[in-house]
């Protein structure tokens, strides 16, 4: 009798719909306990019922960033626990030990360091690996061990720029002032309010890799430049559904340079 062999893509994908499909009821259902979604109860009780990729987007209305930091309250779902630690995550494999977390506006898990001083000397003490925080805190970081001429002769493997809605995200100048006071790799992730993953910068820097798992996204254009717009599948918190997050691009599904066949934003 002949072996039936199903790809592991196909295991993969019917693994990680479902999961999908549980985080969209969810955030749903968290989303129906905050104050600003009331007024549409009816309309999020019938999305929870549909795949996340079935609904049309005008169930509810973008919720623009400012809205959001006016008034978190609203957008508070007052019976969710707090957030969890979120895992440090350093996208290069073998880097778990020596992680340090600078500056994180997370709760970071056991297995990274954390301080929330970002000057040279409290961070060497900790003889960093792999470093990663805001984009200000390194740059802050960068720009006195440059005038200084100071190095962290301990970090070999990079530093990860963490950016999100309302927290900029690294320019090419930015990258190019990070290499030049560390002198290895920089990588960017796209984090939400509990530290999520929503995205990571492409290795081939071709854009950033959605992560299916921890969020939706949707461009307000289509194939076209526009406001990209992100719900985070897993925080309850703060169930902000369709956020408008500042940034501007569009979503791609052509399979990228590095490899990975994930969408993709290709942001402008």
């Amino acid at each position: 009798m002949s072996t039936l062999t199903v790809p592991w893509k196909l295991l993969s994908w019917r693994h990680e719909v479902p999961v999908r499909n549980r985080r969209w009821r969810a955030i749903l259902d968290a989303a129906l306990m905050a104050p600003a979604y009331a007024r549409i109860r009816p309309n999020l009780e019938w999305a929870r019922h549909l795949s996340p990729y079935r609904v049309a987007a005008g169930f509810v209305d973008p919720l623009p960033l400012p809205d959001l930091f006016a008034n978190p309250a609203l957008y508070r779902n007052p019976r969710a626990a707090a957030p969890k630690p979120a895992p440090f995550a350093a996208p290069w494999p073998g880097a778990v030990q020596g992680a340090l977390a600078l500056c994180p506006w997370f709760p970071v898990d056991a297995d990274a360091g954390i301080t929330h001083d970002p000057q040279w000397d409290a961070v060497q003490r900790t003889e960093p690996e792999v470093l990663a925080g805001p984009a200000s805190a390194l740059l802050s970081l960068a720009s006195a061990m440059l005038e200084r001429k100071l190095a962290l002769p301990t970090l070999r493997w990079g530093v990860v720029g963490w950016s999100g809605p309302g927290r900029p995200m690294l320019d090419a100048a930015s990258r190019a002032a990070l290499w030049w006071a560390f002198q290895v790799p920089v990588a960017e992730q796209y984090r939400g309010f509990d530290g999520e993953i929503l995205a990571e910068n492409c290795e081939a820097r071709d854009g950033w890799h959605i992560q299916e798992d921890t969020a939706l996204w949707e461009a307000a254009n289509g194939a076209l430049p526009g406001p990209l717009r992100v719900t985070s599948l897993v925080n309850l918190r703060f169930p902000a559904l369709r956020l408008e997050c500042g940034i501007h691009g569009r979503l791609s599904t052509v399979r990228c340079e590095c490899g990975r066949d994930t969408p993709r934003l290709l942001t402008s």
